[in-house]
């Protein structure tokens, strides 16, 4: 019969009502045709060709009107759902729906005049009866069936050897949605929500006809900037990808990976930051592809103050395990710049990502991006942090050190362990470092001091005095200390009274009595020690802000302006020759360049507070990965920033940052102008703490000594290797004529001391007694660093120095 003629007139009644829905098993995949659902408002018809069943719901087209179906699970996994629908409504239109009686939110449809698949997300079902509703809100859809696969049973995508590519939106969505509201996505749509770090994910299923490696590339956009995001492969560990930012969609290479034969899963999992995902694209790899070695990344200086430099750029190390290199391509972003081994290319004044990709003669590549920066290095300015009263100007190169021990945390005040200073504190001068960070107060769960009306009234009686013992320490190994009062961590529910820190915040009241009855103390005390660097008010106070942060409760930019100017104007009207700092989380929240605010300009500051003397000496501000090379300061030089005072990079992952070395790190920070490079850190091991930033420590003393070396003409240093610790004087660093050496009679008896040079060549030798000042005549030595060591039974201690 005509298929006109088979069209249900009936609509569903404005009640609801329920029918049994026809489902059938098929590999444990089950299918619910819609037209068997229960509903309000809609009607059965068969008008659009290409259906399943016996027909399709029509008339999903006003506000109450929806579609519920029942079925029973039998097999307890994880389905994908899967909606077969056509749509007149333009790309994005939303539908609600519900599992179980709970609301998931909308889930967006393509347009489209035939039959076709919408993912709307992967959930777990228990064995039994469940239902699912879809009501109107924007879409106007035909529904012809829901389509449930269970995730253990998907058996993947077959590839083949030249290239498949895989929609993200065709795999299993686990807390993340389809979307297709930004244009230029491939396929269907693409996914978002990416809320919940380790949490929300996209899974895909390949079948891989042998064990192979596979190139692999992701399809994205990240609209809101740079972010990182994890890509595991086969429950294997996380291995993480950066995004970089792009306006619309673009790819990267997330580099190649070892599948087995047959199925293989691999998930994207959500880090930091939101995103969209666009598509998996794989490419067999045959045979052993090339690899693409550069000399590193390039700080170039503009020698002729023209605006451009000619660069060598260099690949003539690249390799090819069984075969040859046939092609050498360099490119900028999309800009071509040549081929061949070497080149040499002009670049103007900025920074330049540069990528080499090589390829072989079987038709693999290789690639290794790496930075160009060209920067007129005369006119930056050489910032240092002028020390002791302006005696001297250095260059600030060290680690942050926040608290000793992790079961110290926030407690330094008031567990003073002195061989946990002398370990810190000798490993940061063994490596050449000249400064650390160190957090006080913090979150003010032991420090400061409260009353009954949970306003500060002072401090513990030996927080002060172990201040002293730690700044003493640290004058005899000439190491400085930015000395940080607060952390974002004060919001942050860690076992504090939250409406006492809360309140130093944002009570004038409270403000004051923290200003008067524990700031101003120690700075009477101890303001102006020579071991102090800086007096740090806060660190990533932005943490805390309903702006930028991620604490347990929020306060806002506005009252951390105030809290920073009224600490500021504190600190210089007691102690005048102090220097005043403050720990950013960002250039993103302390510079005026492109889309950033400075909130720490002084104008910003006086205005939140009122205090004329409230402003910061030196700016402090952090960098990790995650927050994006256009806010990085190894890529730009201090004066990119158009900020007016000298600049510390407080806070930077010990081992480097993504595509910098750790020397490349120290190195680019001395010379790009910046005042300082203080990396991340000695107590938190997540990037390989002190260890993993002594080549870079190392990297400045040895090539810029004088711009790192803390004068001092009578030190005390405590030095052990292995067995007991060598308790000795050197002085005076920096020598001229006569270096004089005296071993501490509490120390094992030395038996030689040596002086070589940094080449590891003999200058001097001889002998010693405890107890005694040595005199030894350096007239005869070049200027320059040398390694001074002291060998006794079962001790080795190593001292740099440095002649005049």
């Amino acid at each position: 019969m005509s298929r006109s003629i088979f069209i249900n007139k009936m609509r569903h009644l404005s009640f609801t009502f329920f029918l049994l829905s026809y489902s059938y098993l098929l590999a444990q995949t089950q299918v619910l045709e819609a037209e068997t659902s229960s509903g309000q408002g809609t009607e059965i018809n068969n008008m659009i060709e290409g259906f399943s069943g016996q027909g399709y719901i029509t008339s999903f087209d006003a506000s109450g009107d929806f579609i519920e179906i029942s079925w029973s699970v039998t097999v307890v996994d994880e389905y994908k759902i899967e909606l077969y629908y056509t749509s007149d409504s333009p790309n994005n239109s939303a539908t609600t729906l519900e599992i179980d009686g709970v609301n998931y939110g909308d889930i967006h449809t393509a347009q489209s005049t035939t039959f076709v698949a919408g993912n709307l997300g992967t959930h777990f079902f228990d064995e039994g009866d469940h239902t699912l509703r879809l009501s109107f809100k924007t879409a106007q859809l035909n529904l012809d069936y829901i389509k449930l696969t269970p995730i253990s049973q998907w058996q993947g995508v077959i590839l083949v050897e030249d290239m498949t590519r895989i929609e993200a939106e065709d795999g299993f969505l686990t807390g993340t949605k389809v979307e297709l509201e930004q244009n230029g996505f491939s396929g269907q749509g693409y996914v978002a929500n990416f809320d919940m770090p380790d949490q929300d994910r996209v899974t895909i299923v390949v079948n891989a006809p042998a064990a192979a490696e596979y190139a692999l590339k992701v399809g994205y956009a990240t609209p809101f900037g740079y972010k990182e995001n994890y890509l595991r492969v086969n429950s294997g560990p996380n291995q993480v990808l950066h995004f970089e930012e792009v306006i619309g969609f673009g790819e990267i290479e997330a580099g190649k990976i070892q599948l087995k034969e047959g199925k293989n899963t691999l998930e994207i999992i959500h880090y930091w930051g939101w995103f969209y995902l666009d598509y998996f694209e794989f490419s067999r790899v045959i045979g052993v592809a090339p690899n693409a070695i550069v000399q590193g990344n390039i700080l170039q200086e503009d020698l002729n103050s023209d605006g451009v430099e000619n660069v060598m750029l260099d690949g003539s190390e690249s390799d090819d395990p069984d075969g040859q290199i046939v092609n050498y391509s360099w490119s900028s972003d999309t800009l071509s710049l040549g081929s061949g081994p070497n080149i040499m290319t002009e670049f103007p004044l900025g920074t330049h990502p540069v990528t080499l990709t090589v390829t072989d003669n079987d038709g693999n590549s290789g690639s290794r991006s790496f930075t160009v920066i060209v920067a007129d290095l005369k006119n930056v300015s050489n910032h240092r942090i002028a020390i002791r009263n302006g005696s001297d100007s250095l260059f600030m190169s060290g680690i942050n050190v926040a608290w000793t021990k992790s079961n110290n945390y926030a407690k330094d005040l008031i567990n003073y362990n002195e061989n946990d200073w002398l370990d810190i504190l000798d490993g940061v001068h063994n490596a050449g470092g000249n400064a650390i960070r160190w957090w006080l107060h913090t979150n003010g769960s032991v420090s400061p001091l409260y009353d009954a009306d949970r306003r500060v009234s002072g401090l513990n009686t030996q927080s002060i005095s172990n201040m002293r013992k730690v700044l003493d320490l640290a004058l005899d190994r000439g190491i400085m200390v930015s000395m940080c009062l607060w952390s974002f961590d004060m919001l942050q529910n860690q076992g504090q009274d939250l409406s006492a820190t809360r309140a130093i915040l944002e009570d004038i009241l409270a403000t004051r009595a923290y200003i008067n009855n524990a700031l101003i103390p120690i700075l009477n005390e101890i303001g102006s020690h020579p071991a102090v660097m800086t007096w740090e008010i806060c660190n990533e106070p932005e943490g805390m802000t309903q702006e930028f942060g991620w604490s347990d409760e929020r306060t806002t930019m506005s009252y951390v302006q105030r809290f920073v100017n009224l600490c500021a104007g504190a600190i210089h009207r007691t102690t005048p020759t102090a220097l005043v700092s403050n720990g950013s989380w960002s250039f993103r929240a302390a510079s005026e360049v492109g889309a950033f605010t400075n909130y720490y300009h002084d104008d910003s500051l006086i205005a939140a507070g009122g205090d004329s003397d409230g402003v910061l000496d030196i700016l402090q501000v952090h960098f990790y990965d995650h927050v994006g090379t256009s806010a990085s300061p190894f890529h730009y030089p201090a004066s990119y920033w158009d900020l007016d005072k000298p600049i510390i990079i407080g806070e930077f992952p010990a081992h480097g940052i993504d595509g910098f070395t750790v020397e490349e790190c120290y190195d680019f920070a001395y010379r790009l102008g910046y005042a300082g490079a203080l990396s991340w850190s000695y107590s938190d091991l997540q990037f390989g703490g002190l260890q993993a930033s002594v080549p870079g420590m190392q990297y400045l003393f040895n090539n810029y000594p004088e711009d790192i070396f803390v004068p001092d003409t009578n030190m005390v240093v405590r030095m052990q290797e292995f067995g007991e610790s060598i308790r000795y004087r050197l002085f005076p660093n920096p020598v001229l004529h006569e270096l004089s050496l005296e071993i501490l009679d509490d120390s094992p008896s030395v038996q030689v001391f040596e002086i070589t040079d940094l080449n590891g060549r003999m200058m001097i030798r001889d002998y010693m007694d405890n107890g005694s000042i040595k005199t030894i005549a350096v007239d005869h030595l070049k200027s320059g660093t040398y390694h001074l060591r002291i060998v006794s039974e079962n001790t080795i201690a190593n001292r740099l120095f440095i002649k005049m």
